[in-house]
């Protein structure tokens, strides 16, 4: 599934679910950061870090999908909606890792053409160079918007886990569930 996909049905899995109106906006504001690294990544003729592996898998117990999208196949756990974060992250830290590889060699080309005074080459090479660095900075941002939101939620959903614990609560306390609205149950 590619991720800007897997971001979608992750907010409309919220959005349906009994979600906070700030996680909402912060998975929305986070789409858009998204949104502009998987622009910028047209530099690259097949970038990686594009998808995340979502179909069911075989193994000793039967098919099953991978864990760290079980959110978006019926786990409606904070712990289901941190792995899923968390995967989208690690692909966007692929990302700006080959962003950063092209530049480099985009970075050779350029000093190559230029000590052998081409500057045709030259010129489509920093222009390369460019492109990637764009698309390394905007992979970077869109990482690190995941991570700050995946550390503001979870700063949350500690202090509350731990007073459920307290109360006596302890299966509450380990999973917070995203309940469906008009069910009744909060």
């Amino acid at each position: 599934m590619r991720i800007l996909a897997a971001v979608d049905r992750m907010y409309q899995t919220l959005a349906s679910a009994d979600a906070p109106l700030r996680q909402l906006k912060g998975v929305s504001q986070w789409r858009a950061d998204i949104a502009a690294a998987v622009r910028a990544s047209a530099v690259c003729a097949a970038p990686p870090g594009m998808h995340i592996e979502d179909r069911p898998q075989l193994t000793a117990r039967g098919w099953r999908r991978p864990a760290r999208v079980g959110f978006l196949h019926g786990t409606a756990t904070h712990r289901a909606w941190v792995e899923l974060v968390e995967a989208i992250v690690a692909c966007l830290l692929e990302q700006e890792a080959a962003a950063d590889d092209l530049h480099e060699t985009a970075i050779g080309a350029a000093a190559r053409a230029r000590v052998l005074q081409q500057p045709g080459q030259y010129a489509a090479a920093a222009a390369s160079a460019n492109a990637a660095l764009k698309w390394r900075d905007a992979a970077g941002q869109a990482a690190a918007a995941g991570v700050a939101l995946l550390t503001t939620e979870n700063k949350i959903m500690r202090p509350v886990g731990e007073a459920i614990a307290s109360v006596g609560a302890a299966e509450v306390a380990r999973d917070k569930h995203y309940h469906a609205r008009h069910t009744g149950r909060r």
